[in-house]
Parts: structure tokens; sequence; C-alpha cells
């Protein structure tokens, strides 16, 4: 590349570079929209911020929380927010854990971790629930085509299909001699959550 060629590549990506070098995430997600239907904008255990650049040079905004309080709140969600012309758009919001972002040349290209379910209708958090009825299923996010897939293959789908019936019928059963009538439209929930996500492809 002769010496004209490179000043001129200089000049391209200069403001590019300064861009994402001056990115505030926390001034981003003042001019968005981050809060919960139900919870508004109380977290438990605070939250996380990230900000990345996109292929096409937009911003990308990553904002992580769970939302409620100690006694009560929601799995970690992922809402990731793109930047054009100063203005921020909310084009997903994920339930996920244990979050890792992929980058490739400086750009945002993947978010991959675990989607969260519980057969607990009554725990504060997934994380106090009997090992048995937590379900993790890992997942990747596509950034370019916000696109959200499992990582399982066919016979991990159908070992976890096996045992969430499993026990879904059991915890069911225990629950109705409870006289929890109200605990199968629970788990009708969340198995149609997960299925639902185990057909993307």
């Amino acid at each position: 590349m002769n010496r004209v060629a490179l000043i001129a590549l200089i000049l391209i990506l200069a403001p590019i570079i300064a861009v994402s070098q001056n990115i505030n995430p926390r001034e981003l997600l003042s001019k968005v929209d981050a809060s919960h239907p139900y919870y508004k904008n109380k977290v438990y255990g605070g939250d996380k911020v990230n900000a990345f650049r996109s292929r096409d040079g937009s911003t990308i905004l990553i904002y992580q929380a769970r939302y409620g309080g100690d006694g009560e709140h929601t799995e970690n969600l992922l809402k990731l927010f793109k930047f054009q012309d100063n203005k921020g758009q909310k084009l997903l919001d994920q339930n996920i854990d244990s979050v890792e972002f992929v980058q490739e040349n400086g750009i945002l290209k993947h978010i991959k971790g675990n989607y969260v379910a519980t057969l607990c209708e009554v725990c504060d958090g997934w994380e106090v629930s009997e090992p048995v009825d937590i379900f993790f299923i890992p997942i990747i996010i596509d950034v370019e085509s916000i696109t959200v897939k499992p990582t399982l293959n066919e016979k991990e789908k159908k070992d976890l299909l096996t045992r969430l019936d499993q026990q879904s019928d059991k915890n069911i059963a225990e629950q109705l001699s409870y006289g929890n009538s109200k605990y199968p439209a629970f788990v009708s929930t969340v198995k149609k959550q997960i299925k639902d996500l185990l057909r993307n492809k």
C-alpha cells in the first residue's frame, strides 16, 4: 500500500476508532428506556452496561440487570440497543446468564450464554430452586441478524425435553396434592417458552 492510500485509509478509520474509544455507555443508557414493565428501574444486585461497535459502524449498547428486589426478581435480562444518529432503538430483550461477548477486529459478532428456566413457582430466583427444577439452555445471539439460537444438538434437545416432561409431571402431581390448582398453568408457560426457544434454528 502506497503512502497516499495509507493516509486515506487512516482518515477514513480515524473517526470510527475515535467514536469507539470515546463511547460512554452510561451516557448512552440515559437516552433509552431500559425499564422493566413491572419492576420499572428497580434492579437486584446491580447492573452492567457495555458498548460496542457493529459491522455497519453503529454503536451497540448492551444493558444487563436482574429486575426486582431481594424477595422477588427476574432472571438476568439482556437488552440490546442500536444507536444511529445518536438515537437508540431496542432490538432485543433476552433472558440470558453467564454472558460472553465475542468480538472480531473490534466489532461485536456474537453474545453467548445460557437461557435459564425454573419450575419453581414461588422461588425468589432460579438460583434458590431445587437443582432438578433448573434448566440451562446454551444460546448464541447473532448481533448482525438479532437472532437467538440454542446450541444444543438434537440428542441434547431431546434429553432436555424428556427431563422437562418428567420433572413437570412429578411437580404437578405434588402441587395438586397440596391444592395448588394454579401450578399446571405456570408449568405450561415455562414449557412453552423452552420449546419455542428450542425450535429456533
